[in-house]
C-alpha cells in the first residue's frame, strides 16, 4: 500500500511515499487537487472547470496528457478512470487528506491558510471560482467549530480559550461576541489586566474599522470588571491568600497594579517616566514588582534589573556597573551593531 499526503489548505502539497510531487504544469496540479476533493469527478465536470474555453476534443486530449503527466511524474497512477469516465486518485494509496479531516473529521488544526491559498491557474476561470466558493465555505466551517469549541470551554480552560480565539480573530477580526467571551474569562480568573487590555484593544479596533463603539452588552461587561477589580483590591487579606504572591498581588494591590500598567503605557508612547515604590516591611512591594514585571513580559523589549546595597555603599556607582553588563551581553546576543567607540566606553 502507498501512502499519499495531501494538504489543501495554504501552501498546498502532495507527498507520495514520503517525495513531494513537483507537478509538471499548473492544469495538472489543479487536476489533482480537483479529484482530492471531490474524490471522484467525471471527465465532463473536470472539462468544464479547467478548459471550459476550448473544443470538447481538444479538452478532452489536454485532459488525457495532464492526466499522463502526472502519473508519470508520481511513477505510479495515481489517477485513474474508473469506468473509463470516472476519474479518482487510485485505490491503492492510504490518503491522509487534510480537506477531509477538517469536513470529516473536525479536525481544526490542519487550517492553517486559505483553501489552495497558492495555486492560481492562467485561463480557468470557472476553477477560480470553484476555489473562492470552498475557500468561503471551509473559513466557515472552520470558524463554526473554532467558535463552538471556545462555547464549550470553561473558564478555568484560560489557555485554551486564548489559543481557540487568536485563531478565530486572526480570521475574523471583527467578532465582537470573540472578544466578549474572551473578555469576560479573563475577569473569572482574575486578570483583571488582561480583561481590560482586551477591551481597549477591541474598542480602538472597532473605532478604526468601524467607526462605532462596542455593543451596549460588551460596554456594561467592561464597566463591571473594573468595578470588581476596585472593589476586591479594598479587601484584607487572610492568611492563607497570603500564600500565593500572585493572587496577593491581584486581589490586593490591584490598584497600585493598575497604576503601574497606567504609567508603563505612558512610557511606551516615548513619555519618560520615573517610579519609586514605597512601603513598610512586608507589605508587597517585592510582590507587586515581580507581578508587574511578568505580565509586561514582552520578547521585544528589554528589562535590566539592580539592586543599591547597603553593604556597597562604600563602592560608587556600583548598581550602575551591572546595569551596563546586563545591556552589553544584550547587544552581543541581539548582535546589535554598536559604533567602536561607544562599545569602548561600556566595556570600560
Amino acid at each position: 500500500m502507498h501512502r499519499l499526503e495531501i494538504n489543501v489548505f495554504g501552501n498546498t502539497k502532495a507527498v507520495f511515499d514520503g517525495i513531494e510531487i513537483n507537478f509538471p504544469y499548473k492544469k495538472a496540479e489543479a487536476l489533482f487537487f480537483l479529484i482530492a476533493v471531490k474524490k471522484s469527478i467525471n471527465r465532463s465536470q473536470a472539462i468544464e472547470i479547467l478548459w471550459a474555453e476550448k473544443e470538447d476534443k481538444t479538452a478532452r486530449k489536454d485532459l488525457r496528457n495532464a492526466i499522463y503527466v502526472v502519473n508519470k511524474k508520481v511513477g505510479f497512477p495515481v489517477i485513474y478512470a474508473k469506468d473509463r469516465e470516472c476519474l479518482e486518485l487510485s485505490s491503492e494509496c492510504e490518503i491522509e487528506n487534510t480537506y477531509t479531516q477538517l469536513v470529516e473529521a473536525g479536525n481544526i488544526e490542519v487550517y492553517q491558510d486559505k483553501f489552495l491559498q497558492n495555486l492560481y491557474v492562467k485561463d480557468a476561470r470557472e476553477f477560480e471560482e470553484w476555489v473562492e466558493e470552498q475557500q468561503e465555505s471551509l473559513q466557515r466551517m472552520y470558524l463554526a467549530k473554532l467558535s463552538q469549541k471556545l462555547r464549550e470551554c470553561t473558564s478555568e480552560e484560560i489557555y485554551e480559550m486564548e489559543n481557540l480565539a487568536e485563531k478565530y480573530l486572526s480570521q475574523n477580526p471583527l467578532d465582537e461576541e470573540v472578544y466578549y467571551q474572551l473578555i469576560k474569562a479573563y475577569a473569572e480568573n482574575g486578570m483583571y489586566y488582561k480583561s481590560t487590555q482586551l477591551y481597549k484593544k477591541l474598542e480602538r479596533l472597532f473605532n478604526d474599522e468601524l467607526g462605532i463603539s462596542p455593543g451596549k452588552e460588551t460596554v456594561r461587561l467592561y464597566r463591571d470588571i473594573s468595578n470588581q477589580w476596585i472593589d476586591e483590591s479594598s479587601e484584607e487579606p487572610s492568611e492563607k491568600e497570603w500564600e500565593s504572591e500572585s493572587e496577593f498581588v491581584r486581589r490586593y494591590q490591584a490598584k497600585e497594579l493598575q497604576q503601574l500598567y497606567y504609567l508603563y503605557d505612558t512610557f511606551l508612547d516615548d513619555t519618560p517616566v520615573n517610579i519609586l515604590i514605597t512601603g513598610m516591611e512586608n507589605v508587597g512591594k517585592e510582590y507587586l514588582l515581580k507581578q508587574f514585571l511578568a505580565d509586561t513580559k514582552d520578547e521585544k523589549r528589554f528589562v535590566f534589573q539592580t539592586n543599591c546595597l547597603h553593604t556597597e555603599k562604600k563602592f560608587m556607582m556600583q548598581p550602575w556597573s551591572v546595569l551596563i553588563q546586563q545591556i552589553i551581553r544584550c547587544i552581543e546576543k541581539q548582535q546589535i551593531h554598536l559604533p567602536e567607540r561607544y562599545r569602548n566606553s561600556m566595556e570600560q
